[in-house]
């Protein structure tokens, strides 16, 4: 065996595998190389043992093996304990570490790394710290799960095959790519929900504007009439304060004044005592004789101040009536244009009334105008629904259709991309080639045209097959240049520079086709099925086509029908190939015999070109887009129909809604004019009982003056006799006389103003008393109109700096009457709009709420939306070039393989969707046999052999990609027959015994006869039996050999086991 220490060690390789009463095994140890080991030995002999050895000492789990889920089974019989230890190298430089797992009859485990006792999880956390991966079948294949690798499906081949072959971040993107997907697929139907739910809400909310902007129009008006009554009722205060504050005013002026009269009463009554005292002393002082005298005087007195009383009562009296003509001149003024007004008031309301009957039974009108309007809104409503119906039949049928199908033609026709996939994944130094070529085209002087198979397009995929089998491969791929110098320039730099394997040609520029068909397919014979020539059923620049033709001759390669393969022979010489349907033929002129022989040979797609456009499916979109449209258009026709049968029902709602205004309008006026009529007849009533009877006042006057004029009479007589008693008596009492005659002159002036002040003073207090009855009723009116304006107005007055209303107040109307003609109208105006349920309301209100916070709530899930899908994006751009990178790298080992053992091959990575990333999968395609096509790699199709020759070259084509450290392989040639079993041991060989590879084990019962041998090849034969009664009788273990061993000792002590 070689012992190369190299100071480069892979880290992960196992160096040594040491096994202790495990299975067939007492005692065994097993060093294998750092490349390839073949593990050769009879059936029984323990060779599986070893790959179940290094499986569960890599920490697996007995599940992995497909022999038993009990590890105690794992047991050598007899023995209660079995020991597992394995050494890997842990750095580049070479140093080892030391894994140890046992398990007992208990099913009680130990693990330790190095000596050290951990846990299970630390075990196994550690050994896939090297990237060892025990249950991945792209790493450890055993006998008993080689066929577990055909039931995996295509997403668990790429799962296996990745996290072997990709890094840690790689996996953790793809992982991270599938919850977001997920993620983001649940944020769709989520948003789904929610615009469903808010264009329910927003329809809901708009069918209810109209009811609602009625509730707000009579709620509008509703409190207009309360701040109307609010300022009427403190108009109402105010004018009631005002003939208060008068009433206040003129009883505080008459108490003024009889205050004053008062104050003037006093010296006169003092000035009339002190008259009388000097009148005592007078009569005193005369005679008893003048006591006669003095009687009569006293008699003349008294006579003289009747006469001026009665003077006054009649002044008094002509003036009262003078005043009451004056106050019923001004009342009968007043009175006349009341009576005036209430006429005016009657005739216009008779008028309105006449107007309104007119009508007839108006009452009965507005109800069927509301019926009327009700009805044409439900039949515009209906109508309206219809209308929805139909736009949304356009907008979620029509239309989505017209454009998925307009989407799907794109796809179809998106040819170049499609090309361009292909060339990514059939072709990695040409793809290369062209990214790098795409960023420096200005370098050269002339056209660079990119590689064939990219700047042709097949007309229908069905002729793809005939070119494919016409032009080589390499041709394909080749890109062309119309400048030798830049032919130069380009070779130096792919080739030279970046060390690409790219074919690179020259062609002419021009833009002509340069090459015609030598007979024109018509001038065929019908019967031969010929029908076109290559050239025509492609399209591509001009220099790239007259590449072709000069190269392959495309322009004389006629495509037919079966009848063609009847007609081979009969066709002009210099038709050299053609093809049928499914066959290619070539035909030869003998230079000696002149005669033609012709080969046949199958073609299949190589899966290249036939990327053409499908003019059929475009065809059969196109016709789907028609009649789409047609559908469209006769569904627009019925909208319109239906559009003019709303304008009708509409004009019909405006005719019908003008009439009912126009008669709610009379109501209101008849109504109101009633009131005005009904309130001017109250204060008409009011002036007429209050009015002053002219005549009735002369009368009186006439009454009383005659009564004055009596009693003066009645006075002037009984004046003559006293006068004459006084006159006998003048002569002997002269002087007495004079002198009580003077006294009495000088003091009858001083009695007559006090009966005058008096008689005033009586008259003010009784002027006053009334009065008070006036003044006390008008207080009240105007506190209980106070009382009544604050509680409508809050209890704040308008004189208030707090008063809320005074701006609105400022916009009405001061006067009393216009305030009520105003609330009139208003309520005349609510009467004829509808009441609006209170919940219907609280509906709306409640569901404007709800359309906001799905607006938030919408717009929130889009930015996190948005977030997941950059994220996704970022993943995506991380996993995908990488994995296609992986991919396209083992689909061309995968078929050079396959190529090389005459078979066809390919790996593809699939998909559904681009973002559907749990439907991402690797399938394994192969082709044994000509007339069959490349199918699926499955149990049910191809043989045991077949797979297993599948499965062996996939693990092959991993090798070179490999980020584990080791592969291991268990019996997989059985069932492979000879010729296919040397072929793939070949390719074994070639790939992992390079320096730099990963170990790879083996494992197999037997090996056919001269196969190829390589030095960095370890050979490791398992011996089994009764006769080995000594574990090292091959394998000393003092020997540490650095040559080629033939074997490897396995020791055991016999047992009649055949696990294997």
């Amino acid at each position: 065996m070689v012992n190369s220490e190299a100071n480069n060690h892979i880290i992960g390789t196992i160096r040594r595998v040491a096994l202790v009463d495990f299975l067939t095994y007492d005692e065994a140890v097993f060093k294998p190389g750092k490349n390839l080991n073949i593990i050769i030995g009879p059936n029984g002999t323990g060779k599986s043992t070893i790959v179940a050895g290094i499986i569960l000492g890599c920490g697996g789990k007995p599940s992995v093996l497909s022999r038993s889920k009990d590890i105690t089974e794992y047991i050598k019989n007899g023995k209660t304990k079995a020991h597992i230890e394995i050494e890997l190298v842990k750095n580049k430089n070479g140093a080892s570490i030391t894994f140890h797992r046992s398990f007992d009859k208990n099913g009680k485990e130990i693990f330790t790394i190095e000596g050290n006792k951990v846990t299970s999880k630390a075990y196994v956390e550690k050994i896939q710290s090297f990237n060892i991966q025990v249950d991945n079948l792209c790493m450890f294949l055993p006998q008993d799960r080689v066929q577990d690798f055909t039931k995996l499906n295509a997403q668990e081949i790429l799962h296996n095959t990745q996290i072997s072959v990709c890094s840690q971040e790689i996996n953790d993107a793809f992982e991270n790519l599938k919850i977001k997907r997920e993620k983001q697929k649940n944020f769709a139907k989520q948003n789904a929900n929610l615009q469903i739910q808010l264009e329910d809400n927003i329809n809901r909310n708009e069918q209810l504007h109209g009811m609602i902007e009625n509730g707000r129009l009579r709620d509008r008006l509703a409190a207009n009439i309360e701040m109307l009554k609010k300022k009427k009722a403190w108009q109402e205060y105010n004018e009631c304060k005002l003939k208060y504050d008068e009433a206040d005013s003129d009883v505080k002026k008459l108490r003024e004044s009889i205050k004053k009269k008062n104050s003037s009463l006093k010296p006169l009554e003092k000035r009339q005592s002190e008259i009388a005292g000097m009148k005592n002393d007078l009569k005193n002082a005369i005679s008893k004789a003048e006591t006669k005298i003095n009687q009569t005087l006293d008699e003349i007195e008294k006579m003289s101040e009747a006469s001026i009383n009665l003077k006054s009562e009649y002044g008094k009296y002509k003036q009262a009536f003078k005043n009451s003509i004056a106050r019923a001149s001004s009342h009968q003024k007043e009175l006349q244009d009341l009576s005036l007004l209430v006429v005016l008031l009657k005739k216009e309301y008779e008028e309105a009334k006449t107007e309104l009957n007119v009508e007839g039974d108006y009452e009965e009108k507005i109800k069927e105008f509301d019926d009327s309007i009700v009805n044409l809104k439900d039949q515009i409503d209906a109508i309206m629904q219809k209308v929805q119906d139909l736009n949304s039949t356009i907008d979620q049928q029509i239309i989505p259709r017209i454009n998925l199908s307009k989407r799907k033609i794109e796809i179809i026709k998106d040819t170049q991309t499609k090309q361009f996939d292909v060339l990514r994944n059939n072709f990695e130094d040409a793809y290369r080639a062209y990214e790098w070529l795409q960023t420096h085209r200005n370098r050269f002087q002339g056209t660079i045209y990119n590689p064939i198979m990219t700047e042709i397009k097949v007309k229908d995929q069905r002729f793809a097959k005939y070119l494919e089998n016409t032009v080589a491969v390499r041709d394909l791929e080749m890109f062309l240049c119309t400048n030798k110098e830049d032919m130069e320039k380009l070779m130096q730099k792919l080739r030279n520079e970046m060390n690409l394997k790219v074919n690179i040609g020259f062609t002419e520029e021009t833009d002509e086709i340069l090459y015609q068909p030598e007979i024109p397919i018509e001038d065929f014979n019908e019967n031969l099925g010929l029908y076109t020539y290559l050239i025509d059923v492609i399209e591509g620049p001009a220099p790239v086509l007259n590449f072709l033709c000069a190269l392959y001759n495309i322009q004389n390669v006629p495509i037919g029908d079966e009848r063609a393969n009847e007609y081979a022979s009969r066709l002009p010489n210099h038709i050299q190939v053609f093809f049928s349907t499914d066959q290619r033929f070539n035909a030869v002129i003998s230079k000696f015999s002149n005669k033609k022989s012709v080969t046949c040979t199958d073609i299949q797609s190589r899966n290249l070109l036939n990327t053409g456009i499908d003019q059929n499916l475009i065809d059969r979109e196109l016709e789907k887009i028609e009649k789409l449209k047609q559908d469209g258009e006769l569904i627009k026709e019925k909208r319109n129909e239906l559009g003019q049968q709303i304008k009708q029902l509409e004009g019909k709602l405006v005719e019908i809604r003008k009439q009912k205004n126009e008669l709610q309008t009379k109501i209101a006026r008849v109504s109101s004019r009633l009131d005005k009529v009904k309130r001017k007849e109250v204060e008409l009533e009011k002036m007429k009982n209050s009015k002053i009877d002219i005549p009735t006042e002369r009368q009186k006057l006439k009454d009383n003056v005659d009564k004055i004029i009596s009693s003066i009479g009645t006075n002037n007589a009984n004046a003559i006799k006293v006068f004459e008693l006084y006159r006998n008596s003048v002569v002997e009492k002269a002087l007495a006389d004079q002198k009580l005659k003077f006294f009495n002159a000088s003091t009858g002036n001083v009695d007559e103003q006090i009966d005058t002040l008096k008689r005033e003073i009586a008259r003010i207090e009784e002027t006053i008393k009334r009065a008070s009855y006036v003044y006390e009723d008008l207080k009240k009116r105007m506190d209980a109109k106070e009382r009544e304006a604050l509680e409508l107005t809050d209890g704040v007055p308008p004189t208030s700096d707090r008063f809320k209303y005074r701006n609105k107040f400022s916009k009405l109307p001061n006067n009393i009457e216009e305030l009520q003609d105003k609330i009139d109208e208003a309520q005349g105006r609510i009467e004829c709009i509808r009441s609006v349920d209170p919940h219907v309301l609280a509906e709306y209100e409640e569901r404007k709420e709800t359309i906001e916070e799905l607006k938030h709530q919408l717009a929130t899930e889009q930015e996190r939306a948005n977030a997941l899908e950059d994220e996704i994006q970022n993943l995506h751009q991380i996993w995908y070039p990488e994995i296609q990178k992986v991919v396209s790298s083992i689909n061309r080992n995968f078929s050079d393989f396959f190529a090389k053992m005459g078979f066809v091959g390919e790996i593809e990575l699939i998909r559904k969707e681009e973002r559907d990333y749990a439907d991402y999968g690797i399938q394994i395609r192969v082709q044994y046999r000509d007339n069959e096509k490349l199918e699926a790699l499955n149990r049910h199709v191809q043989s045991g052999g077949e797979r297993a020759v599948a499965i062996a070259v996939y693990t092959l084509s991993l090798q070179h990609l490999t980020m584990v450290p080791f592969r291991c392989v268990d019996e997989i040639n059985q069932g492979m027959d000879p010729k296919n079993e040397r072929k793939i041991f070949q390719m074994l060989v070639d790939i992992t015994c390079q320096p730099g590879q990963s170990q790879y084990f083996f494992v197999t019962p037997k090996l056919l006869p001269d196969l190829p041998y390589h030095d960095l090849m370890t050979v490791s034969i398992v011996h089994n039996g009764k006769y080995v009664s000594d574990p090292h009788v091959f394998y000393p273990p003092e020997n540490k050999q650095n040559n080629v061993e033939s074997d490897e000792s396995m020791d055991e002590n016999e047992d009649d086991e055949d696990d294997d």
